[in-house]
């Protein structure tokens, strides 16, 4: 008998339409041996129990095809999911998964171990009857042998009469899965792998478990696992005696959780380590290195924000570009040093001058701008004097023992939804709108003879 596909919201019954989306399964207890030994490796070995343990391996697909861990998704094969996810990471969500499996009663521990037996003796059986498979084709046998069983772990939890219809029928499961829940486990595991946002092709092959229709170079492999499938069913099922040690739950109870503290602890550090890094990367993007002011890629970013706040929020926003006078006469005069030199200071008194939640950047060479929130025309207006001012002011030595100093030219531009301000309000504006605003406005005070400031009108929306 072939189970058919089953839709999604028929699958999920009858243990409800949430079942499948837990973050876990239960491991069995041959897991708990690696997991809670800090000086254990995960095994490599395909045929080991931990890698071969269903609840272990789901575990790591499926949090290796969770977006947030970066990876590139459509995993499956057991040991790429272990090496994307890291085995510090596997460690602490198995250990997790563990403290919640000891839990669980002996009835439920023992079909969750039988489930994981089976997979082992599916996989040996493939492994050893068709030897002719690749490392590829070894890893998709032990991957489809193990996931094969997720289904009929979440079905032991969920479900007093599967855990029965185990015990009694170890020779003909498939078969009774189906005439009593009108679906194999086989076709839970391949909808579950499918809503890990897996491999499609890992569910093809957990679906040719019902009959291999597998086409291209996983015929081979669906076949394989259909042999050994049956051979499996044919035979006397494994004990589970050795899997259920008595002593594993205190040992688990006792050790997981100091393990789980030392871990999370240790992902906390690190985890702070790279928001430092973060932060000091960002800051060197988005710092000038001259003049220790933002760059004009902060600026535009933190202008578009400003817009949008200005906007939602109904207040008013300026923009002002300030380009000094004659620069390029001064590096000709006093050299290239002396030039960085004024232009440090004078960032420095540009962020004195400028109110603490205003923006100061290098815009460009000689040229500055300042992005002033909440800042009306008045405002505005009263802001491009003091910036003048101090830069008129402002002296800076020159190599012979002298001092030079310069002026600017600024050009202002003023975005005002708010009423009571005609010449100037306007429902939205864009970046360049402002920009190419301002800029006219420092091109107008250039032309009217530098060291001013003049300021821009927008033109009223309609």
């Amino acid at each position: 008998m072939r189970a058919e596909h089953i839709e999604d919201r028929d699958v999920c019954k009858p243990w409800g339409d949430s079942w499948h989306q837990e973050q876990t399964l239960p491991l069995c207890a041959s897991s708990a041996g690696w997991l809670i030994d800090a000086d254990q490796t995960l095994p490599r070995d395909l045929a080991s129990p931990a890698l071969l343990d269903p609840g272990l391996l789901a575990t790591s697909v499926r949090f290796a095809n969770n977006p947030m861990f970066g990876t590139p998704g459509s995993l499956w094969d057991p040991l790429e999911a272990v090496s994307a996810l890291g085995e510090r990471t596997l460690r602490l969500l198995g250990l997790s998964a563990l403290l919640a499996t000891a839990e669980l009663d002996d009835d439920v521990l023992d079909a969750v171990t039988r489930c994981a037996v089976r997979a082992r003796q599916r996989c040996d059986r493939a492994l050893r009857v068709f030897d002719r498979f690749d490392a590829k084709g070894a890893r998709s046998i032990a991957a489809a042998s193990a996931l094969a069983e997720t289904g009929r772990v979440l079905a032991a939890v969920h479900d007093p009469a599967w855990r029965t219809l185990q015990r009694e029928h170890p020779f003909s499961l498939r078969e009774q899965e189906i005439e009593t829940f009108g679906r194999s486990g086989f076709a839970l595991a391949a909808h579950l792998l499918r809503t890990w946002r897996a491999h499609d092709g890992g569910a093809a092959l957990i679906e040719s478990l019902d009959e291999p229709e597998s086409p291209g170079e996983e015929r081979g492999v669906a076949h394989a696992l259909w042999f050994a499938d049956r051979a499996v069913e044919r035979t006397e099922p494994a004990t589970c005696g050795d899997e259920m040690d008595a002593g594993w739950r205190d040992e688990v109870r006792t050790k997981a959780p100091a393990i789980v503290a030392e871990l999370s602890l240790g992902f906390a550090h690190r985890n702070r380590a790279l928001e430092r890094e973060r932060e000091e990367l960002t800051r060197r993007v988005e710092t000038d290195e001259l003049t220790g002011v933002r760059t004009r890629a902060a600026f535009e970013r933190r202008l578009v924000e400003e817009i949008e706040r200005a906007r939602r929020e109904r207040k008013p926003l300026a923009v002002l570009l300030c380009d000094l006078d004659n620069f390029k006469q001064i590096n000709d005069t006093y050299g290239h040093l002396a030039g960085d030199a004024l232009l440090t200071r004078t960032a420095e008194a540009m962020r004195a001058a400028a109110r603490r939640m205003d923006m100061v950047a290098r815009f460009g060479g000689e040229e500055f701008a300042v992005i002033a929130a909440n800042c009306g025309v008045e405002g505005a207006e009263h802001l491009a004097e003091r910036l003048r001012s101090v830069i008129e002011e402002l002296r800076v030595g020159d190599p012979d023992g002298g001092t030079f100093g310069t002026t600017v030219s600024i050009g202002v531009a003023v975005f005002a939804p708010v009423p009571g301000d005609e010449k100037h309000r306007r429902q939205t504006v864009s970046r360049d709108e402002l920009l190419l605003s301002a800029d006219r406005a420092l091109y107008d005070s250039k032309r009217a003879g530098k060291n001013r400031w003049m300021i821009a009108e927008l033109p009223t929306a309609a």
